[in-house]
């Protein structure tokens, strides 16, 4: 992947950029300089800047690994997340009776950002679901867009010769829901792109503006449940070989559970080039410890056990401010994380995969209901509630709105929908960014043609999971056999289909084999790894830290009383009445501790 950073005059400043290109140039010079503080070096990347439409003063630069992202051919240029998607784009897309449009689908996860030479009109958008997102600015006289909304910071902050500026609904968003929902960035008048929608900028005037037409699978809404998850199947299919054919020595980590989802990655994988590996994080006593060892017996791929690592730094706060750092400003969703490094490849630029996904299984619907007082409450459930009832209220407001608004075939498509546009994209942000800096992101199941066979797919197709079953029954139909470590298929929750389970599903239903010792790590016994961060006595210590920290009295003004109460019971050794689940309140406490570590500007270079 690469991180680029476009940068336009906007409409006040058109009659000067003659003169505006020596600056915008330096601006960019200075920015990715600038940028080199938050990122990890190495020999391989390499600052590129891009004349695109001088006349006009648009320019880019990007950071990547030898091959720059940014294609010219002709009248138009296309500066993109990776080269190929560059490729594509530019030979593909064209302005078509007024509407931006693929004359050929370009699959991928990526964002592209494609404009003309000779006249001044940019337009940018991304794959959905949003893991390469665009985000983009409007201030100083200057149009920014960029795939990394810090590099749009950074740039704000040299012009105006000030410290990066937070944002501060973001702050009140990551409190609530762990990321943004209204399209905040952790940075102050830096927004993100929603989903399904492009960004246009037509003489430096900025605006949002339709999807490209284009994206359309060769697969009809009308099917079969075989024929919807046999589609599936080879979406995926096509996807793992796309993306395994791009990777430079074919070497890549698998993030092996044993479940469905990262069981129909391995299937997909084992059928290509590619030499995996893959690494589960857990114990000896762990059930998918011993689950994903078998799976790999079974390909016969190297498997590793073990726990992840923790960053550089002596406390909490400080491993959690160096993680945030790493994330390029974007706080961890899954904050009990934040203390822990991200990818760990073997080697610089090792591609990872990993293999969890909602939107095969409906997002987040569960279960075929069909009514909007369900819906309300699943997305009632997205709020922490330890925010400020007046606080919360705002956020209500905006997922009232969008229930109303958005358009569905059914309230229960509603769900899967959020899962499209929130929880499956600007979710995975800060993920992305933190495992890009030493690793090749390749996520086929995120490929926007998996993406557009689920939205063909029906609500019950989904929900009911016999589509996902289909397609690994075609994908890899022997690990059927094999349990899914006490998680049953839906439709298999009274008992066997007749039409789908077919004979290996008393065999799938029996407990766990376990693998031979030598496919089991050595207990680690006194190691405190992944899982630690949510005990009891580290949640105590956390609670203790996070009202020690200077800004606390700020962050706990925010908070509902009920939760400020009882993280100063924890603190002081007493059990917390907060939640019924105690893995509930934990997540909560590390959430505030992160968000209160991130809004302090701790990880700021040079703060």
């Amino acid at each position: 992947m690469s991180e680029f950073l476009i940068i336009s005059p906007s409409a006040e400043r058109l009659k000067d950029t003659t003169n505006l290109n020596e600056f915008i140039g330096n601006l960019l010079s200075t920015t990715f300089s600038n940028f080199e503080n938050y990122s990890i070096g190495h020999s391989s990347m390499n600052n590129t800047l891009h004349a695109l439409a001088s006349k006009y003063g648009t320019f880019a630069m990007s950071r990547g690994r030898e091959v720059p992202s940014q294609v010219s051919t002709g009248d138009y240029w296309t500066v993109a997340s990776d080269f190929h998607s560059a490729q594509g784009v530019n030979s593909a897309v064209r302005l078509i009776g007024g509407q931006l449009a693929y004359q050929k689908p370009i699959w991928g996860t990526y964002c592209a950002a494609f404009g003309d030479r000779y006249m001044n009109r940019i337009f940018a958008w991304n794959t959905t679901p949003a893991l390469e997102p665009i985000h983009y600015a409007t201030k100083y006289g200057f149009n920014f867009v960029s795939n990394r909304p810090l590099l749009i910071a950074l740039a704000l902050s040299e012009i105006s010769d000030t410290r990066l500026s937070l944002s501060y609904p973001y702050f009140l968003e990551y409190l609530n829901y762990g990321y943004s929902l209204e399209g905040n960035t952790p940075f102050a008048d830096v927004l993100t792109l929603p989903v399904d929608r492009a960004l246009k900028i037509i003489d430096g005037e900025i605006a949002l503006t339709d999807f490209p037409h284009g994206l359309v699978p060769d697969f009809s809404v009308e099917h079969t449940t075989v024929e919807g998850g046999e589609a599936l199947a080879d979406a995926l299919t096509d996807s793992t070989a796309d993306a395994v054919t791009q990777l430079e020595d074919r070497r890549l980590q698998l993030r092996l559970s044993g479940g469905k989802d990262s069981r129909m990655l391995l299937g997909a994988l084992k059928n290509t080039e590619a030499e995996v590996r893959a690494v589960t994080y857990g114990t000896n006593s762990d059930l998918e410890t011993h689950l994903s060892a078998k799976l790999a017996s079974i390909t016969g791929i190297r498997h590793d056990i073990g726990r992840p690592s923790f960053e550089i730094g002596d406390t909490a706060a400080v491993r959690t401010a160096n993680v945030i750092k790493r994330c390029l400003g974007i706080p961890p969703s899954e904050a009990h994380l934040s203390q822990y490094l991200g990818a760990a490849p073997e080697f610089f630029g090792e591609a990872i995969a990993l293999g969890q996904w909602p939107l095969w299984k409906g997002g987040m619907a569960k279960l075929l209901r069909n009514t909007p007082e369900y819906t309300t409450l699943m997305l009632e459930k997205q709020s922490s509630g330890i925010l400020r009832s007046a606080l919360s209220e705002q956020h209500g407001e905006f997922l009232t709105s969008w229930r109303k608004n958005v358009s569905a075939s059914s309230e229960l498509e509603k769900l899967y929908l959020f899962a499209r546009e929130f929880r499956s994209g600007r979710y995975m942000q800060s993920h992305i960014n933190h495992y890009a800096q030493d690793a090749k992101i390749v996520y086929p199941i995120s490929d926007m043609r998996v993406t557009a066979i689920c939205d063909r797919l029906s609500m019950a197709e989904k929900v009911s999971e016999k589509a996902l079953f289909v397609a690994l029954r075609k994908i890899w139909p022997e690990s059927l056999n094999l349990s899914f470590h006490g998680s049953s298929w839906r439709f298999e929750s009274g008992g066997a289909n007749a039409e789908l389970s077919g004979d290996s599903y008393d065999q799938r239903i029996q407990p766990v084999e376990l693998p031979s010792a030598s496919k089991v790590a050595p207990d680690l016994d006194g190691v405190e790894g992944e899982g630690e961060e949510l005990s009891k006595p580290f949640i105590t210590s956390l609670c203790q830290q996070l009202i020690e920290l200077d800004n606390w009295p700020f962050v706990a003004s925010h908070l509902d009383s009920k939760f400020i109460l009882n993280v100063d019971l924890v603190a002081s050794g007493e059990e917390q009445t907060y939640s019924t689940v105690h893995r509930e309140f934990a997540k909560y406490v590390w959430r505030t501790f992160t968000a209160s570590v991130w809004f302090s500007g701790s990880w700021i270079y040079n703060a």
